[in-house]
């Protein structure tokens, strides 16, 4: 007699322990309280992690580097264009014919006359067609297309932006279930314990102690599943913004 009497007193105080449990945790879950214990409270921000992202992106550095390829095309295109305008300089020494003219009162006469000199001369050379220097429509393309790639990055951030809100809070949701589907198991597990002693005093039926059986054993594999739900969104997260997420722990 004492021995279920302490038995009994044992699982009174195991239920009203799960009991007190799952009121916090339905309080931590749905209130968010201000006690730093839930899982939003140990992970990075989402700003955090959406720059981490954006900064280790292998798409983005691609992104960049075939804008830098882009940009050199646009210089080699107008270095090309500029090789074919240049200046030239030079001096010829001999004998030049100079035009010389003189005035006399009321009479002017137009002469020439050879010297012996050095003469030197500065011009401006331009060896393109002059629909070539016209046409600057492989110059103008390039700069289309750089613009094109940088309007492609915008797009590829945003997105990237999207997919870790999208990832975080399925983080967030699976780490929740978890708490509520553990509290659920030791509440399950506490009425097995009263269940069995009810069975082994024939005051429940078999097939009562085996349905509270199986609810517990559907509720330690749901637990299971949230587990495994848990890991994968963290690694998928992990895996979008490119580096481990340190879980901060809970501060006393």
């Amino acid at each position: 007699m004492k021995f279920f009497t302490k038995t009994g007193i044992v699982i009174s105080l195991l239920l009203v322990w799960v009991n007190v449990i799952f009121a916090q945790t339905y309080d931590e879950l749905l209130k968010n309280t201000s006690g730093g214990k839930d899982i939003t409270e140990r992970l990075p921000s989402i700003a955090e992690l959406q720059a981490k992202a954006i900064a280790n992106s292998p798409t983005l550095k691609y992104i960049d580097t075939d804008i830098e390829v882009k940009n050199y095309q646009i210089k080699t295109e107008k270095r090309v264009w500029m090789k074919q305008v240049g200046v030239e300089t030079g001096a010829k020494y001999g004998l030049f014919d100079n035009l010389v003219i003189s005035e006399d009162i009321g009479q002017g006469d137009i002469n020439t006359q050879t010297t012996e000199q050095t003469r030197y001369y500065l011009g401006v050379y331009l060896k393109l067609p002059l629909s070539s220097v016209v046409d600057k429509s492989s110059i103008n393309a390039a700069k289309s297309e750089v613009e094109k790639v940088r309007y492609q990055k915008q797009k590829s951030e945003q997105e990237l932006n999207e997919l870790v809100i999208k990832q975080y809070y399925s983080v967030v949701r699976a780490h929740r279930s978890i708490i509520v589907k553990a509290n659920a198991v030791e509440s399950y597990r506490v009425q097995m314990l009263r269940a069995k002693m009810d069975f082994e005093n024939n005051q429940i039926s078999v097939a009562e102690y085996s349905r509270l059986n199986d609810m517990l054993l559907n509720s330690i594999t749901s637990l299971e599943d949230v587990k495994i739900e848990f890991e994968v969104a963290l690694q998928l997260l992990e895996e979008t913004i490119g580096e481990e997420i340190k879980i901060k722990k809970f501060e006393n």
